[in-house]
């Protein structure tokens, strides 16, 4: 790795010159030198070099082997070290701050040349898997569905999101090719997705579903997605395969479906519909309401509801009741746009976001105008009702008291007649015997107009049976 900064540290400073110009000779760059433990931190901090060489035994108070420990805990930067001594002692120190290679004073430069590109080349893989084990993490955590393939479109890699949605474990899928278990179709055409790899390599490109899709799972189930095919290359710029990222929409297309019923709904529904923002703001109204109101839409969409409506309601209780309950229900009256006055059964609710905040308001209108006009027209019907009630009620028990009398005497007349010797044979006793089953009936409907507190017209009913039964009797007496 030619043109990489290499920091020197080295308190000897002819050494350190004759290194820093073997190092330029090798196309090495040196940005300083420095001569103890503290300017060593110092300097890396300022400069960032790709690679320290590190005289171990340094002046001062601190070593190469405690400026480095210090220095890497700051930086990921590779040290060599450089020692005229190499005992057991100062090697065991000196592995405890993870040292890239070690350099026996005198060395030539050959041997510098080496342990350079060594440990550049050590520390470029360490980076190289780190940024691997990094991009593995990410795409891991991703809640998109993502898989990875060669330029062959056999599959490298799958992430758990996809391992969720196609079914497919990483493990088992690995190696087979992605035209053979992925299995996407066009929702419009119904034909299949195919060589999606091929298509993104051929066109150096992107390559985007342009409209929703279904993935065909393993277990027969159908996922609606949409997909982006892109090729993936090194820091070379060299295409290493093809990376797709499906995303699921099955929850976006519920919602979609969820939001169309209730448009449907409301759009069909009987009653004026309104729905406002929490300033009163109308956002959304269906025909009834234009209907009920005789407003277009450009007079009602984005102007205050209150203005709109002019309801008779005390606004204040509404809002109130909003608040404390995010309901309210009862009767109001209201203006339409050319004046006249009509009543509604009114309903409002709180619209609630996710996190349950208010953000929305909607208002159900029933016209009752007619209702109440026929409720009217009860309540004086029944005050009528009421006062012919009276006087027909009062009728009523005067008949009844009459008939009872009558009754009574018809029942004295049977006795007698029941008693007398000159008729206890023949058909005048037969005759008698079937009337005394009709003033037994005549005298239990009595009993029960005494006893039960019925409507005038069944009073009415009574007496007309009772008349029909007072004829039976004087029919059979004329017999």
């Amino acid at each position: 790795m030619t043109n990489a900064n290499v920091l020197i540290v080295e308190d000897e400073g002819i050494l350190a010159i004759e290194l820093k110009e073997k190092l330029e000779r090798l196309c090495y760059n040196v940005p300083s030198i420095a001569s103890s433990g503290e300017e060593a931190i110092e300097m890396a901090l300022r400069y960032k070099p790709d690679l320290i060489l590190m005289d171990i035994v340094l002046k001062g108070e601190m070593d190469g082997i405690g400026a480095a420990n210090k220095i890497r805990s700051i930086l990921k930067v590779p040290v060599i070290y450089l020692t005229a001594y190499a005992d057991n002692d100062t090697v065991n120190r000196a592995k405890t701050t993870e040292p890239f290679g070690y350099l026996i004073k005198p060395y030539n430069e050959k041997e510098l040349q080496i342990a350079l590109e060594m440990a550049l080349y050590k520390h470029t893989m360490e980076k190289l898997r780190e940024s691997h084990h990094w991009l593995e993490t990410v795409l891991k955590s991703m809640g998109d569905a993502v898989i990875a393939t060669d330029n062959d479109g056999n599959i490298t890699f799958v992430n758990p999101s996809a391992e969720r949605l196609t079914g497919l474990k990483n493990d088992d899928a690995v190696g087979l090719s992605l035209d053979e278990v992925v299995r996407i179709i066009d929702e419009e055409s119904w034909n299949p997705v195919k060589n999606l790899v091929g298509i993104a390599l051929s066109k150096n490109s992107a390559a985007a579903s342009s409209v929703s899709n279904l993935l065909s799972r393993p277990d027969g189930k159908d996922v609606t997605i949409e997909y982006i095919a892109s090729p993936i290359a090194d820091v070379q710029g060299t295409v290493m395969g093809v990376v797709l990222i499906l995303k699921d929409l099955t929850s976006q297309r519920e919602a979609e479906i969820e939001s169309k019923i209730r448009d449907t709904a409301m759009a069909s529904s009987i009653n004026a519909l309104c729905i406002t923002d929490t300033n009163g703001k109308i956002k959304y109204v269906n025909a009834p309401f234009y209907e009920l109101w005789g407003y277009s839409s450009e007079e009602v969409i984005g102007k205050s509801a209150s203005e709109i409506s002019r309801l008779y309601a005390e606004l204040s209780e509404i809002e109130t009741s909003l608040r404390e309950k995010g309901r309210w229900n009862g009767e109001t009256a209201a203006i339409r746009k050319d004046g006249t006055k009509f009543f509604a059964k009114l309903s409002v609710n709180n619209i609630y976001d996710r996190l349950g905040r208010p953000v929305y308001m909607a208002y159900s209108f029933v016209d009752i105008t007619n209702l109440k006009k026929a409720q009217e027209e009860l309540k004086k019907y029944i005050t009528k009702l009421q006062r012919t009630d009276v006087r027909t009620d009062e009728l009523a028990e005067e008949l009844s008291r009459n008939f009872k009398l009558s009754y009574e005497l018809l029942l004295r007349l049977y006795t007698l007649l029941s008693n007398d010797p000159a008729i206890k044979d023949g058909e005048i006793a037969k005759c008698l015997a079937e009337t005394k089953e009709s003033i037994d009936a005549v005298g239990n409907l009595v009993e029960e107009l005494e006893l039960c507190s019925l409507p005038y017209s069944l009073y009415l009913s009574l007496i007309a049976l009772y008349q029909l039964k007072v004829e039976d009797i004087g029919k059979e007496k004329e017999v």
